[in-house]
């Protein structure tokens, strides 16, 4: 019966798919007749024009969708196409009918869009001998700038110390007075916080972790009387971006008064460096300009917000900053060159380990390799008791400067006395570790020692789970010795 239906089908179709006027290469002559006749009315060339390959190409198409749907039907009349099919078929053939929306085009932020935004956050900071522009970062008046703006520098250069204060020029015209909170030289950077009054707009620091090539990036400065020859924002796009530095161009020279870098959403990325011309035409006029922003503050405004003051070469100390900062740098230097902790690791690391001699214990039947066993472990743990032993020394040593110097720490700045408290108290922390390091290792050598002088009571189990333990111990040490010359290197010591 199937086979009667399905012939009776195909007998329908096939006659009125052959017969289709846009398929039947037969009709295409009677069709090219006609076409033929209606461009000869209006031009004398009536040669014949053939499909092309995309009509081609279409017409194919639409038979396919018949045959498909022809194909369904027969499924439908054999029984063969299940419910959940035809459901799915309807569904599909739905959604192909729908027209999807183009996504809107990408609109690219203009000076015009930004302005309201930005420039209220902007600000000229000035001091008795230069200036610069800053940013409001948050609404309790805080501002970001360069750290430049707030040194002051002797006949030769170099930088003598630091401007407590200075004055703060806002959009609108208003002055505010600000003090400095942080600063950090080496990052060409500092934050001064106005002391009357709140911000009237900010720019969340946001770094560069949002920026990406093609982006649109404004640069705003100050308007200052020393800075001359460009606008105070225009607008930028990112075309590079490294870990250290955006590289962006513009057809407009900014003012070059430590801009202001700013997303299209108000966000602080950086400052910028003076710009340099990209493309010169002619050898006169400038059409590019190249403007970079170093990503040097990434992590250092929490900390200037605390009030860290880094410079790259201090001159200018206290003798109160010289007196600790030369604590800490001879507590790094002192544990750095203390070879008796690398001793102690050298002995049971590498082919020194204890893994030759637990592979010998299954031939110990006299128990030579017990007793050899044992006074390695007795030798290891004395150097790790010596080692301990210094380090509560070093420790013990630091407690009592930190007491007599209590003056010369309440001197501190902000910053400065911070960290030393800090220091205090890891230093009081380890004291305590260090001291019981030594009672144990101490035990554990008169362990070995008792063991030695009557080994018959000692086992392998006992033996290779204390060379377990003396290697893991001496790895422990090793690290630790690299965490105290950590805590007292760096920022520590280039604070003072």
């Amino acid at each position: 019966m199937k086979q009667v239906i399905v012939v009776a089908i195909l007998g329908l179709l096939v006659p009125s798919v052959a017969s289709a006027a846009w398929w039947n290469p037969f009709s295409w002559k009677k069709a090219r007749a006609t076409t033929t006749e209606i461009v000869a009315t209006t031009t004398t060339d009536s040669a014949y024009v053939p499909p092309s390959t995309g009509e081609l190409l279409r017409r194919i198409a639409e038979l396919e969708d018949k045959l498909a749907e022809a194909q369904t039907k027969l499924k439908k009349l054999t029984g063969t196409v299940k419910p959940e099919e035809e459901a799915l078929n309807k569904v599909l053939e739905k959604v192909s009918t729908q027209t999807v929306a183009s996504p809107a085009p990408k609109t690219t932020p203009t000076v015009g869009d930004v302005a309201p935004r930005i420039r209220p956050a902007i600000v000229l900071v000035e001091t008795a001998s230069s200036s610069a522009s800053g940013a409001f970062i948050d609404s309790a008046g805080r501002v970001i700038t360069s750290a430049d703006v707030m040194l002051t520098f002797d006949d030769k250069g170099y930088v003598n110390g630091v401007r407590e204060s200075a004055t703060l020029i806002l959009s609108s015209g208003a002055k505010r007075e600000a003090r400095l909170i942080g600063l950090d030289e080496a990052a060409g950077v500092a934050i001064v916080e106005a002391t009357n009054g709140s911000s009237p707009a900010s720019l969340r620091p946001s770094y560069h972790a949002n920026v990406a090539s093609g982006d649109t990036l404004f640069v705003a400065n100050a308007p200052s009387p020393k800075a001359k020859g460009g606008s105070t924002l225009i607008s930028a796009e990112v075309v590079k971006k490294s870990s250290s530095n955006i590289e962006m161009v513009s057809t407009e020279k900014p003012l070059d008064q430590n801009g202001v870098v700013a997303s299209a959403s108000g966000e602080f990325v950086g400052f910028q460096v003076p710009s340099s011309c990209r493309v010169l035409e002619q050898g006169t006029t400038c059409l590019k300009y190249t403007i970079t922003v170093k990503n040097t503050i990434k992590d250092r405004i929490p900390k200037l917000l605390l009030g860290m003051r880094l410079f790259k070469d201090k001159k200018h100390a206290t003798g109160d900053e010289k007196l600790i900062g030369g604590k800490f740098e001879g507590t790094y230097q002192a544990i750095a060159g203390y070879g008796t902790i690398d001793v102690a690791y050298d002995y049971v690391s590498g082919k020194n380990s204890f893994d030759y001699f637990n592979t010998k214990l299954e031939e110990d039947e006299h128990g030579k390799i017990t007793r050899i066993y044992l006074n390695k472990l007795k030798i290891a743990a004395d150097n790790i008791f010596k080692a301990y032993e210094w380090l509560k020394g070093q420790s013990y040593d630091l407690h009592v400067f930190f007491i007599n110097e209590e003056l010369a720490i309440e001197s501190l700045g902000s910053y400065q006395k911070r960290i030393t408290q800090e220091i205090i108290a890891y230093n009081t922390a380890r004291l305590k570790d260090y001291s019981a390091k030594v009672d144990y290792w101490s035990k554990k050598k008169n362990e070995y020692d008792a063991r030695l002088a009557d080994s018959s009571t000692t086992n392998h189990d006992y033996l290779m789970a204390e060379g377990a333990l003396i290697e893991l111990e001496a790895d422990k040490l090793i690290k630790e010795k690299k965490k105290v010359m950590d805590r007292f290197s760096g920022e520590t010591v280039e604070i003072f």
